[in-house]
């Protein structure tokens, strides 16, 4: 990781980079439908190892150097004779932003973009693992756990994992998609590595910042809403369900009282005649804020745009939306920063030698932050039952 201290000074400076990043490479991101590698396609049958009765079709790149594992394209079918279902057009890790407490400011992909993907080994993919993309890739079949039980009645849930390693000098960043048999799928960032170099015992966060082009069904005519569960003290409980941000582009906030989460319709119905949907969910442990002079895209945790693929990058949000954009009935883009926070400890290898110097002798443990969508009404009964 590249350490950017942020001074009054430096701010401004910082503010002409990311100007002149954003005109170099797509408004700050860049363009995968424009890259020439190739996506690769994976389909998958669910229960794995028995009788289909859902399935994956799941494209990626493996960008190398860049932005590492990005998702180019998901369907799903619900059933064996069942259409696919367009899901994703394109997830991807926009940056990771790592804030230290003492005001030092890494972006580890937007601001490098040089950064590659490690080559893994058996030993990374493990007994249930294969190795793709000449070991960049590794793809994994996983239990989930029980996904529904009702007395002697019970099914453990599977999903199907792609992940890559980003080396980002003294961190390693697993990125990691896991593909569901009940129509989910979950986006993670793993943190792990050793501590930055004079700042081994200093608090500091590693922020995710996700983008999400849900394209479900027709892309032309998906809309976000903001689902939010309130309970007034004296008052009535309502799950409030309305446009997000009045159907104009814009940023809300994951407040954990209201167990807020953005849901993505599209006009294609059940049999049930109910408007099928994804929801995004926030995986997260806390919320953070800060303050410095290009860090206004930390003010909310959700945003959505329209979809235009000159608009990749994530901290050029704020102006994005000053453009107040429809986001009713059209191609839209969800945005998502997902916030961990690493407080130094013992375990992470860290020790004050003779000479009062912090010191690394381990590796931190990986942590995770990520994102969770959901299926709404996508299904007409339990998925996977009996």
């Amino acid at each position: 990781m590249k350490p950017q201290r942020l001074s009054a000074a430096l701010s401004v400076a910082l503010a002409i980079i990311l100007a002149y990043h954003a005109d170099a490479h797509g408004r700050g991101g860049k363009q995968e439908k424009n890259n020439s590698a190739k996506s690769e396609e994976i389909v998958i049958d669910f229960p794995v190892g028995g009788k289909m009765q859902t399935a994956w079709k799941v494209q990626y790149i493996a960008h190398n150097p860049g932005a590492g594992l990005v998702i180019t394209g998901a369907w799903f079918k619900t059933s064996p004779a069942a259409q696919w279902l367009k899901v994703v057009e394109n997830i991807r890790l926009s940056e990771i932003f790592v804030p230290y407490n003492n005001g030092t400011r890494i972006y580890d992909i937007g601001a490098q973009a040089d950064y590659s993907l490690l080559k893994h080994t058996k030993e990374d993919a493990g007994l249930n693992g294969k190795l793709l993309q000449d070991g960049r890739v590794v793809q994994e079949f996983r239990d989930t756990g029980v996904m529904w039980k009702y007395y002697d009645k019970v099914r453990r849930g599977q999903e199907m994992v792609l992940w890559s390693t980003l080396g980002a000098s003294n961190y390693n960043y697993i990125m990691e998609y896991a593909f569901r048999g009940d129509g989910s799928l979950t986006g993670r960032l793993g943190s792990t590595g050793k501590n930055y170099g004079n700042h081994e015992t200093t608090g500091h966060m590693h922020h995710g910042c996700w983008r999400i082009d849900i394209d479900l069904d027709d892309p032309e005519h998906n809309t976000a809403h903001l689902v939010r569960r309130l309970e007034p003290k004296g008052g009535k409980v309502e799950d409030v369900v309305e446009p997000f941000n009045k159907g104009i582009e814009g940023g809300a906030k994951w407040v954990a009282e209201e167990f807020t989460r953005v849901r993505v319709t599209s006009k294609k119905t059940n049999s049930a005649n109910k408007l099928i949907g994804y929801e995004l969910h926030a995986l997260r442990p806390g919320t953070p804020r800060h303050w410095g002079g290009q860090e206004k895209f930390t003010q909310f945790d959700f945003w959505v745009t329209p979809q235009q693929w000159d608009e990749t990058y994530y901290v050029n949000l704020p102006k994005f939306v000053e453009q107040k954009r429809s986001i009713k009935d059209a191609n839209i883009v969800l945005w998502y920063m997902s916030p961990a926070y690493h407080l130094p400890r013992d375990e992470d290898g860290i020790f004050i030698n003779p000479q009062g110097k912090a010191q690394v002798r381990g590796v931190a443990h990986v942590t995770w932050c990520g994102f969770e969508l959901r299926p709404r009404n996508v299904f007409d009964k339990t998925p996977l039952y009996p």
